[in-house]
């Protein structure tokens, strides 16, 4: 989709009511997304009710088509299957999901196959950084190989050299 197609207004939750807000830009190294699904966690209601501010659109959890991209962003040209983690706590409703329209980081977005729904890859943005943050920097477990590097030992491998009286 072409920006000259866009909307310029999309429906969004904001203030805890579904109202008309414009369809943003992406800016350099972003993504704009048509969402398909949206999950929703519970820091979802838990940040804004903790805060005592509803003056943006929360939620973070994508999954639908690329509709746009911002300068730099050389993977996706528009119209992939993509799901995505916005920015997360930052009170600027165009990173929200309970939206039409989100902007998202390049860097947390990732391609769909076809066989995965939106409805599943909305569910995973949150659950694997999550997962990953604990792993890789609270854990200082070592990164999987990049695309390809050579694998890491497996566990049968690295069982073999271990000697037992």
């Amino acid at each position: 989709m072409s920006t000259a197609s866009l909307p310029s207004t999309q429906l969004g939750v904001f203030g805890g009511k579904l109202q008309s807000l414009p369809v943003p830009a992406p800016g350099p190294g972003e993504v704009l997304v048509q969402n398909v699904a949206v999950a929703s966690n519970p820091k979802d209601w838990k940040y804004p009710e903790w805060q005592n501010d509803r003056s943006y659109v929360e939620g973070n959890d994508i999954a639908g088509f690329v509709a746009a991209v911002g300068p730099g962003v050389t993977e996706y040209k528009g119209g992939e299957r993509i799901a995505a983690f916005t920015k997360m706590a930052t009170k600027e409703s165009k990173y929200g999901a309970y939206a039409q329209y989100s902007i998202t980081p390049a860097s947390t977005t990732f391609p769909l196959p076809d066989s995965t729904s939106f409805e599943e890859a909305a569910t995973l943005p949150l659950a694997v950084l999550t997962a990953a943050i604990g792993l890789f920097v609270d854990l200082g477990l070592p990164e999987p190989p990049a695309p390809g590097a050579a694998p890491l030992p497996s566990a049968s491998q690295l069982h073999s050299q271990t000697y037992y009286d």
